[in-house]
């Protein structure tokens, strides 16, 4: 819902729900909050949140009817903040303040919450036993916020968002002859979390989702434009016992600069390297081509996708968000992908339709035109660029969950 006043707004979103769910259900878990009630309105005092300011102007007709809270009994505590009061069981409430600094994209969610006792009010019959349960449930609420916010961006899907064309990495659609034996390798060795959208299946990474479609592959990535795949784990030793046991058959290692190259079934080799750094296990990184001009392909998605150029070690690269496209030079031009175990590569776009009408008023020709299925909320076109690279364009992969 949006209230104006003015011309500021107050925007409420998908994400802040979840992230407020996700709040309750751990404060049932606690003895907080309502199993199946519905979010209560909120009764709004001199001060009125506005996004990332107060207006102390505005009147209570101007605050929204409802909003999606931590199921709170609804008083205003005063100038200056959006407030809510929890009540607890045993009649001892408390009343807490929670000023909101948020921020929320199409794909992100972050959020911080400062928590600040207030008032406690004294019962008619107020014991010692109750305040410290108080205490406790105060302990078990800032707990189970911080939790909560840690878990956010989990509950969120994660391909990032897009660059300034709106264009960001999507998918990798693989050509597999046996779907079980690679996802024992994706799912089970690497972790990958399965996500649907209709009849779409895909094994979901940050940065990256991995699509399987069982045929029988004309090659694997070896002499192929697409070298080989790329990704960051945190353990190089683990993620090289986990799918060497798998089945990953293991080629090379170069223990100084921690990668190692593991060929999936259907000949798809794929490059890992460790970065302890990262929080996630394991974390999508980039596609290597192997091309003759390598600046003219480079300087086509640039022009076309926005990716930025750069260099990645000894190789020069270019930059779309969730992915970094890097290049090494072949001897000879070498076939496309479609057909192949890695068949094609995929980007999200933001307004699919409108950026369709923009490639081809640049000169792409689509084997695919711009096709729409309301039904899933998803969006398709395909092309190949000038080398071979089949590449899918998508909006709406990132519902997938």
């Amino acid at each position: 819902m949006t209230m104006t006043r003015s011309g500021r707004q107050l925007n409420t979103t998908e994400h802040m729900k979840k992230l407020l769910t996700l709040s309750n259900n751990l404060l049932v878990n606690c003895g907080w909050g309502r199993q199946k009630a519905a979010p209560l309105p909120i009764r709004w005092g001199e001060g009125k949140f506005l996004g990332n300011r107060i207006d102390s102007n505005l009147s209570k007709a101007d605050a929204p009817s409802s909003f999606p809270s931590l199921h709170p009994m609804g008083r205003g505590l005063g100038r200056g903040a959006l407030c809510t009061r929890f009540m607890a069981p045993m009649r001892a409430p408390f009343a807490w303040r929670l000023p909101m600094n948020l921020k929320v994209g199409r794909r992100s969610c972050a959020a911080s919450l400062k928590i600040t006792r207030l008032t406690r009010r004294r019962s008619n019959a107020a014991l010692p036993m109750k305040w410290f349960m108080g205490s406790m449930r105060e302990i078990l609420f800032r707990r189970s916020l911080s939790l909560a916010l840690l878990l956010a961006p989990a509950i969120l899907a994660q391909l990032p968002p897009g660059n300034d064309k709106g264009v960001a990495m999507g998918h990798l659609h693989l050509r597999v002859s046996d779907l079980d034996a690679h996802k024992k390798l994706w799912i089970d060795a690497l972790g990958a979390k399965v996500v649907k959208l209709g009849r779409l299946e895909a094994c979901q990474f940050p940065g990256v989702q991995v699509l399987l479609t069982k045929g029988a592959p004309t090659g694997g990535t070896d002499g192929c434009v697409v070298d080989h795949l790329g990704f960051k784990v945190k353990s190089l030793d683990e993620a090289k016992s986990k799918l060497t046991a798998a089945g990953g058959k293991f080629l090379t290692e170069n223990p100084k600069t921690r990668q190692m190259f593991i060929e999936f079934p259907d000949g798809i080799k794929i490059e890992f390297t460790e970065n302890k750094e990262q929080t996630d296990p394991v974390v999508h990184d980039h596609i290597h081509f192997a091309v003759q001009e390598i600046d003219e392909q480079r300087a086509w998605y640039a022009k076309m996708f926005g990716a930025l150029p750069g260099t990645s070690g000894p190789f020069k690269a270019a930059d779309v968000p969730g992915v970094n496209l890097r290049w090494k030079p072949a001897e000879a031009k070498l076939p496309g992908t479609k057909g192949r175990g890695v068949d094609h590569i995929g980007f999200e776009i933001a307004n699919l339709e409108a950026f369709c009408k923009k490639l081809e008023a640049d000169g792409v020709k689509f084997d695919r035109p711009y096709s729409a299925f309301p039904q899933m909320g998803l969006s398709i076109a395909f092309l190949t660029d000038p080398w071979g690279v089949y590449i899918e364009l998508t909006e709406g992969l990132v519902k997938m969950k």
